[in-house]
């Protein structure tokens, strides 16, 4: 797979062109987008993007957390067949929530990556 590689702003990369993003980069950049978009944000598409409701709380229940960032990829992907090995690390401070795990995809490669979610 190939598709156009954005920023952690969400816009595209341009170096006197388009840059692409192509196989594992891909996923994890795809992932990416569906856990910083809210769940309900894209009217034509409710089932996509991470519900929030969970993270940003006083008392934050990694469980809980570790389900819906399952549910925001295991509906949208049809190339990842698991989630799994999360690791978190909260900061308080700047409201920033860092979730690291592996994706397990359909062909059996497995892929680590790491995604800073903010409230700010």
């Amino acid at each position: 797979m190939k598709d156009f590689k954005v920023n952690q702003d969400g816009d595209l990369t341009l170096f006197q062109d388009i840059v692409t993003v192509e196989d594992s980069e891909q996923i994890k950049q795809s992932v990416y987008i569906i856990l910083k978009t809210h769940l309900g944000e894209m009217p034509f598409e409710p089932n996509f993007g991470l519900s929030w409701s969970n993270i940003f709380v006083k008392r934050v229940v990694p469980d809980y957390i570790l389900q819906d960032i399952k549910t925001a990829i295991l509906t949208t992907s049809t190339i990842i067949s698991s989630v799994g090995d999360f690791k978190f690390t909260q900061d308080r401070k700047t409201r920033a929530l860092t979730v690291s795990f592996t994706l397990s995809l359909v062909n059996s490669t497995n892929i680590e990556t790491e995604v800073v979610l903010n409230a700010g």
